[in-house]
């Protein structure tokens, strides 16, 4: 079963009419294989709530591109249609829907206007600081050559003292880790360094991915159960408090990163 995608390029049908085709296009699919809401639901592994948004073009609940062309792509075979029918129809509507998003900048604050008399009044009190720094340099400095000088010889000849660190050493966030992902089923993959993104698709059943980049890194995992992960070839377990459902969201800092290491040795 294919999906009628050929929607007019023209600026006389609204974005709503659009969206409209969409929904009247997989309700009617859905309808014709026999599935109702809560079936689909169970088996894209959704909430019913989400299924109804996503035949409504709304695909907000769905989260980053990746995810909604991976539940599309599920949605499609579920309901026996064409491949690609479904994303096709996506991206004829998706730059509007992407546009939903504002974006707000800050206002910058107005410097406020000076006085004439104000203007002057801060440049005779500059001066008269200038003179006063000038005039009191010196005392300044005698005295303190005296705390310095005994400060030194205290340290000098007093007993040698263990330093104590007011603070633990932080783990920096610098340096390269390298990644390794196993996919034993299809997943889609969102991960982020702090320079940006690394990796954002859909990974087939049985692919290997090896990245580089610097820590932090981010994570988002569509099938977290099919993902096996190595951090500079040492196994790292996924939080079980990161996985919610089939998804993953955490984050691998460098101090993360240290502990798995340091829990090999």
């Amino acid at each position: 079963m294919s999906v009628d995608t050929d929607l007019p390029t023209s600026d006389d049908e609204s974005q709503s009419a659009r969206e409209g085709r969409f929904t009247a296009a997989v309700v009617a699919a859905r309808e014709a294989a026999n599935i109702s809401h809560q079936q689909a639901a169970e088996a894209l592994r959704l909430e019913v709530h989400v299924v109804q948004a996503l035949e409504n073009a709304d695909f907000s609940p769905l989260g980053a591109p990746v995810f909604i062309k991976g539940h599309l792509r599920a949605y499609e075979k579920l309901l026996g249609l064409q491949s690609g029918s479904l994303l096709e129809f996506y991206e004829l509507i998706q730059p509007a829907v992407a546009m939903k998003v504002a974006v707000q900048k800050p206002e910058t604050a107005k410097p406020a206007n000076l006085a004439p008399w104000s203007l002057g009044l801060l440049i005779f009190l500059a001066m008269v600081g200038v003179a006063w720094f000038l005039l009191s340099g010196d005392a300044d400095d005698e005295s303190a050559a005296v705390p310095l000088a005994v400060e030194q010889q205290t340290v000098e000849k007093g007993d040698a003292a263990e330093p104590v660190a007011a603070f633990p050493a932080a783990v920096p966030e610098s340096g390269v880790a390298t990644l390794v992902l196993k996919f034993a089923d299809e997943c889609w993959v969102e991960i982020t360094d702090t320079n940006g993104l690394l990796l954002e698709s859909v990974q087939a059943a049985g692919a290997v991915r090896t990245l580089t980049g610097t820590p932090p890194f981010s994570f988002i995992l569509g099938n977290a159960k099919a993902v096996s992960l190595m951090v500079d070839g040492v196994a790292y377990r996924l939080p079980e408090r990161a996985v919610r459902g089939d998804t993953a969201r955490f984050k691998l800092t460098a101090a993360d990163i240290q502990a798995v290491k340091d829990s090999t040795r």
